[in-house]
C-alpha cells in the first residue's frame, strides 16, 4: 500500500552460506585447494596435485567453485582413494567437458548462515554465477505483511475479528499487546494517514506488521517422535557432530498452525496430531501398551435434558421427567452442568451404568454435594458406539505404578507416529 503521491517499492532480504576455511577438532585447518580436476564428462574421481586429501574426510561435504566447465555446488566425499584422489557422490561438470582449476574448500564440520543485507532497493542485478549456489533472497513481503487491529477498519488490510461471545480464553482481545505500554510506536488505525503516534494507554485501532503466513521455519530442532533433527547417524538420539553450525543438514519447512474461528487466533497444536476415545480390550499397566478398541459419536443417540434429578444426598438414579434414555446409552457419557436453576449439583462428567426406563437411568456416582438430591439440573449425553476398529496405545499421563482394567474408558492423542493414553474414567461394560 502506498500514499497518495508516494511510490513504495518493497525491500529485499539477502542471505548466504559462509564457506571459510574452518578448523577442526585438533586446531588443523580444513583443507582447500585450488587446481581439481576430473578428466571427462561424467567422471566422479576428484584429483588435486597438491592434495592432502585423508581417510577422515570420506562422508564430508566440499564445496566446488571457478575453474573450467564447473558445476558449482556442494558435493560429497564417498571414496578415499589415495593423499591425491577421492571419488565424489556425482559429477561436477556441466556436461562440456572434464573440469580444471577448481578451488575446493573441505568442509566437515561447519556451514554458517549469515543474513547480509536488508535494503528498500530492488536488486537489479542476478547473483554470479560463482556463487549462485550459496546465494538466497526474497522481497521482504514473502516475510511479512502489514494488519490492523480494527475490525471496522476502511483499510483493506487483514484484520483483527471480534471473538465469539461464549470462546473459551486466550481469545484475540486477551493476547493483543497493543494499549499498555511496552511499545513505542506505532501508526494508528485512522482517516489520517501516515499518523505515528508514541504508543502508551492508547486503546483505538493500529496498523502494524505481522509475519506473513505460511511462515517457513528454518533450522534444528526434534521431530515429532522427540528425535533430534539432524540426527547422528550413528546414533538415532543424538544429534549430528556440530549440528549448531550444521546449516546443510537443517530442515526447512512450513510451519503447520491452525485458524481458531471461535477465539480469532492462530492456534499452534497444528494438524499432526489428533484424538480418539475408545475403551481398553487388554489391561493397561505402567510403562506398558494396551489395545484400544475406537468408538466413534452417535449423533443419532444423543440426548440434551434441563430437568434432571435425584430423590436425596448419595443417590445415583436420575431422573427426568422430559426423558429420552434409551438402553444403548448403558456405558456412555452424560455431562451435568449446573447452568439455570441447578441445586445441589457437583458439575462434571459422569457414566450411564444401567438403564431404568426412558426417564431414569443408574449413574457410576452420586451428582450430589451432600446436602441434598440434585434437581433443575442439565444434561448432555455423549453416546459412543465401536466403529471396528483398535490402536495400540502406551501409557502417558499416568501416575506411577497406575493400572487400567479391561473396560476402562479412555482417550488417546497421536503425537508422532504413536498413540498415549492421554485420560482415563472407570471401567464400564
Amino acid at each position: 500500500m502506498a500514499f497518495e503521491g508516494q511510490e513504495i517499492s518493497p525491500g529485499f532480504l539477502a542471505g548466504s552460506l559462509i564457506i571459510d576455511s574452518i578448523e577442526d577438532s585438533e586446531g588443523d585447518t580444513a583443507l582447500t585447494i585450488t587446481d581439481g580436476t576430473t578428466s571427462e564428462i561424467g567422471s566422479t574421481t576428484f584429483t588435486s596435485a597438491t592434495g592432502s586429501f585423508t581417510e577422515d574426510m570420506v562422508g564430508s561435504k566440499i564445496y566446488l567453485s571457478g575453474g573450467t566447465n564447473l558445476t558449482s555446488g556442494f558435493y560429497e566425499i564417498t571414496e578415499y582413494i589415495n593423499t591425491n584422489i577421492v571419488t565424489l557422490d556425482s559429477a561436477p561438470d556441466d556436461g562440456e567437458g572434464g573440469v580444471s582449476d577448481v578451488k575446493c574448500v573441505v568442509k566437515d564440520t561447519t556451514y554458517n548462515i549469515r543474513v547480509l543485507a536488508v535494503t528498500t532497493e530492488r536488486l537489479e542485478t542476478t547473483s554470479s554465477n560463482e556463487n549462485y549456489n550459496i546465494q538466497a533472497a526474497c522481497s521482504l513481503d514473502a516475510v511479512f505483511c502489514p494488519y490492523t487491529t480494527d475490525p471496522d477498519s476502511e483499510t483493506d488490510f487483514p484484520r483483527f475479528e471480534e471473538p465469539d461471545e461464549d470462546a473459551s480464553t486466550p481469545t484475540v482481545n486477551n493476547l493483543n499487546p497493543f494499549g499498555d505500554g511496552g511499545i513505542s510506536c506505532v501508526l494508528t488505525d485512522s482517516t489520517t494517514a501516515g499518523t505515528e503516534t508514541v504508543f502508551d494507554e492508547y486503546d483505538g485501532g493500529v496498523k502494524g506488521v505481522g509475519l506473513k503466513s505460511p511462515i517457513i521455519v528454518t533450522g534444528w530442532g526434534y521431530d515429532t517422535n522427540d528425535k533430534p533433527i539432524p540426527v547422528d547417524p550413528d546414533n538415532e538420539n543424538a544429534f549430528l557432530d556440530n549440528y549448531k553450525n550444521r546449516a546443510d543438514q537443517w530442515k526447512s519447512g512450513p510451519l503447520d498452525i491452525r485458524w481458531d474461528d471461535s477465539r480469532k487466533v492462530w492456534n499452534a497444536s497444528g494438524g499432526g496430531s489428533s484424538s480418539k476415545i475408545g475403551k481398553l480390550s487388554t489391561a493397561l499397566y505402567y510403562e506398558s501398551s494396551a489395545e484400544v478398541d475406537i468408538w466413534q459419536h452417535d449423533d443419532d443417540l444423543s440426548l440434551t435434558i434441563t430437568d434432571g434429578t435425584t430423590d436425596e444426598a448419595g443417590s445415583t438414579t436420575f431422573t427426568s421427567v422430559t426423558g429420552g434414555f434409551i438402553e444403548d446409552m448403558v456405558g456412555s457419557v452424560i455431562n451435568l452442568s449446573d447452568e439455570g436453576a441447578a441445586v445441589n449439583l457437583v458439575p462434571g462428567s459422569y457414566i450411564i451404568e444401567e438403564y431404568v426406563d426412558e426417564n431414569t437411568v443408574v449413574l457410576d456416582n452420586s451428582p450430589d454435594n451432600g446436602v441434598g438430591g440434585v434437581s433443575g439440573v442439565s444434561g448432555d449425553v455423549e453416546t459412543f458406539s465401536a466403529d471396528g476398529t483398535s490402536e495400540t496405545a502406551f501409557d502417558w499421563l499416568l501416575q506411577t505404578n497406575t493400572f487400567l482394567p479391561v473396560g476402562t474408558k479412555v482417550i488417546i492423542v497421536k503425537i508422532g507416529n504413536y498413540w498415549y493414553v492421554e485420560s482415563a474414567q472407570p471401567p464400564c461394560d
